[in-house]
């Protein structure tokens, strides 16, 4: 077949304008030759636009780029195909293979079309940064609560039994506290149970109760009525609780809550009524509860900063989850799925070696899973874009283990935590640039940023 139409101006505006799209397309025709697939593709099967155009749907299965192909199964059966395949670099991916058939029923060719979840979660974030009224608002819930975690993976046999309780108990309406070190999962359990209860179809609302400002607290869990206090909305707000109701409230940090918020919810929680502030009229929810800490509760109801009768409503079903230290199965696993991500988002190809891993699992991650991703993402910011070996970067993670422990000192010894960042935040420009050959455009867009903010943090620094 020939490719003249490859330099046509016209295919090239197209396909360009396909590229934009963050899935993975594959035509073929009648034989299974290949003729066209998006970049998307290429960068994920690593393959470049013009090698794919001289393979056959086979070749992608018989070289080992991907284990199976939905358009295979579309060629050969006439019919959609749906298929969950892994590629070579370990990426788990939804495919669709469809069959176009001519007047006669015969194969005209086929189309393929796949996708993982980091495409989706970009959705996710771009969502919630735009949102600005109550209606672009529950529009985020009610995706958020259509997916999902996509990050409960774990091979640990202490969270494999915790996950298998979490699920038997799903089912039920009843109250669940997690507890937990920072980092160590407790939304992303929350959601897991969500997601297999009968509320799954429903509102998943998180919340974190350390990041409202406690004047405002009960306004956003209960909403109020138009002029209830200065600067108050003229429509009124409806509250969390009733955005989320027949769904499930996940209220992080709720060892944060004031005294005066606590009696309120525990009201919520008893007999299902809302009152808005600056109203009369009373509300009732049917709302499910899974609430999640790092403090130990028992004690602050002991220094009476923790309400003994709510701690009891709350404790009903109570999970403690492991800090990574202590699974480490877990730490290789997630290490690895981590790997993958950044691999994929800055085009490295580092892998994990025997040397580092022991390292890490030697590592007392103190900020748990959240420290360990922000790890391996810097390993992939830093990289050259060759293929290498975690161990390239060792040295770099002995002086960040030993920064890690003095930052824990006390006193006039303790290092500075704002130091710590912007120290972090050097080597992310310095390496942006330095794969950019300087290119402060360039290296701004690769990180997400505007311009002009890049160059006020290269003048911040000295860059």
């Amino acid at each position: 077949m020939s490719y003249d139409f490859l330099d046509n101006p016209i295919f090239q505006m197209i396909r360009r304008g396909i590229d934009c799209f963050q899935g993975n397309l594959l035509v073929a025709d009648g034989n299974g030759d290949i003729l066209f697939v998006n970049d998307y593709l290429c960068r994920l099967y690593d393959l470049s636009f013009e090698q794919a155009l001289t393979m056959n749907i086979y070749d992608l299965v018989r070289l080992g780029i991907i284990d199976k192909s939905a358009a295979v199964g579309a060629f050969e059966t006439k019919k959609v195909c749906f298929r969950r395949l892994t590629t070579r670099t370990g990426v788990k991916l939804d495919s669709v293979g469809y069959p176009v058939l001519d007047e006669n029923g015969d194969l005209y060719c086929v189309s393929g079309y796949s996708y993982d979840g980091l495409f989706l979660q970009e959705i996710v974030d771009q969502i919630i940064t735009e949102q600005k009224n109550n209606e672009k608002i529950m529009k985020t819930i009610k995706y958020l609560s259509s997916n999902e975690a996509k990050n409960n993976i774990f091979s640990d046999d202490k969270m494999i039994k915790i996950y298998e309780m979490a699920k038997k108990i799903a089912p039920s309406d009843s109250t669940v506290i997690i507890y937990g070190e920072s980092g160590t999962g407790k939304e992303v359990m929350a959601n897991f149970i969500h997601n297999n209860s009968n509320r799954s179809n429903k509102v998943f609302m998180p919340v974190n109760c350390g990041a409202i400002p406690n004047e405002l607290m009960e306004s956003e869990f209960f909403g109020y009525d138009k002029g209830a206090f200065t600067g108050a909305s003229h429509e009124g707000r409806i509250g969390i609780f009733e955005m989320a109701d027949k769904g499930t409230v996940f209220l992080d940090e709720i060892g944060d809550l004031p005294l005066s918020t606590q009696a309120k919810l525990l009201r919520v929680l008893e007999t299902g009524e809302v009152k808005r502030v600056g109203g009369s009229q009373r509300f009732f929810v049917n709302v499910r509860v899974i609430a999640a800490t790092n403090k130990n509760l028992k004690e602050m109801v002991g220094s009476g900063l923790f309400r003994e009768d709510l701690f009891y409503r709350l404790d009903v079903l109570p999970f403690n989850l492991p800090p990574l230290r202590e699974r480490p199965k877990d730490i290789e696993v997630m290490a690895e799925m981590f790997m993958e991500e950044f691999n994929k988002k800055y085009g490295s190809k580092i892998k994990l070696d025997p040397k580092t891993l022991a390292k890490f699992k030697a590592y007392s991650w103190p900020g748990n899973v959240r420290e360990l991703r922000n790890e391996i993402e810097r390993m992939a910011i830093c990289s050259d874009n060759s293929t290498g070996l975690f161990s390239q970067y060792s040295d770099f993670f002995d002086n960040h283990d030993s920064v890690c422990k003095n930052s824990q000192r006390t006193n006039d010894d303790q290092v500075s935590l704002k130091n710590l960042m912007n120290n972090y935040e050097v080597d992310i420009i310095k390496a942006a640039l330095k794969r950019t050959n300087g290119r402060v455009l360039q290296a701004a867009k690769e990180l997400g940023i505007h311009r002009t903010m890049m160059y006020k943090k290269m003048r911040k620094y000295g860059l």
